[in-house]
């Protein structure tokens, strides 16, 4: 047998899986780049991105700190901090919504990877089409109120009580605009910018260890609140005790007084 040939077979194979095993492992992590989504014309989609990143805990402020300035000084475009949440101590964390243009989205998501690994990015979009088509129908709806009551206005013949009346109806009219106005603006922003939301964490083998090394400066701690729960459970024992002993010499007496009587 040709020993020297399934040795070489073997080393070929070897490699081949090694080989795959690490591309199937660069293609399964997430890459650094997030591109931004705009709505096609008529379609009415509302983008929103997800992206979940891990650090080392002392980079977490300082990338939350850079994502924030970035934002507030429209670096990368148009950009509105929406929400922002900060959390300290053995895990850190940190939390950002942001609306920002289209363009946007992935100079941001590269600034917030720096130093740290992109664990999850997701993209989905909220179709709008029938608010914004609900939205039209109801302003052309005002439109069409308002214009019949600007013709009773004009009528100079009416009665004060009508004209009163008219006067209350297009006010009402007026209010029901105003509202109707904001929410198509409403739209129109979420339509024409992105949602994005960051999600900040320390790396899952930093906190296993972080969590460790407090469970051990702790120790002294858990040990006084564990003798103390203790004691307390023994302080709240022992009245039963004692009373389980009294009730254990009456039933021995009351049993040797009945067994004698029997005997004799």
């Amino acid at each position: 047998m040709n020993y020297s040939g399934v040795l070489r077979a073997m080393v070929v194979c070897s490699v081949a899986i090694l080989a795959l095993g690490c591309s199937s492992a660069k293609m399964a992590q997430p890459s650094t780049s997030a591109a931004g989504e705009q709505s096609k014309p008529r379609a009415f989609l509302a983008y929103e991105h997800k992206i979940s990143i891990r650090y080392a805990s002392d980079l977490i402020s300082a990338r939350e700190d850079a994502l924030r300035k970035a934002c507030v000084d429209e670096q990368f475009g148009q950009c509105s901090l929406l929400a922002m949440k900060q959390t300290s101590g053995n895990h850190p964390s940190g939390e950002m919504a942001l609306r920002v243009a289209p363009a946007a989205v992935e100079p941001l998501v590269k600034l917030a990877a720096e130093g740290g690994t992109l664990w999850l990015r997701e993209t989905r979009a909220e179709d709008l089409a029938e608010a914004v088509a609900d939205t039209e129908q109801s302003r052309a709806v005002l439109t069409k109120a308002r214009e019949n009551y600007q013709r009773l206005q004009e009528r100079k013949d009416a009665p004060v009580a009508d004209q009163l009346a008219v006067a209350r109806e297009l006010a009402a009219l007026e209010a029901a605009f105003d509202a109707n106005t904001k929410t198509a603006a409403q739209q129109r922003r979420r339509i024409e910018t992105n949602l994005l939301t960051f999600d900040l964490r320390v790396n899952d083998e930093q906190s296993r260890g972080s969590r460790i090394g407090a469970a051990f400066l702790n120790l002294g701690d858990s040990f006084s609140d564990g003798l103390a729960e203790t004691l307390g459970w023994i302080g709240y024992g022992l009245p039963m005790l004692v009373l389980a002993f009294v009730v254990a010499l009456l039933w021995r007496w009351c049993w040797r007084k009945a067994t004698r009587r029997r005997a004799a």
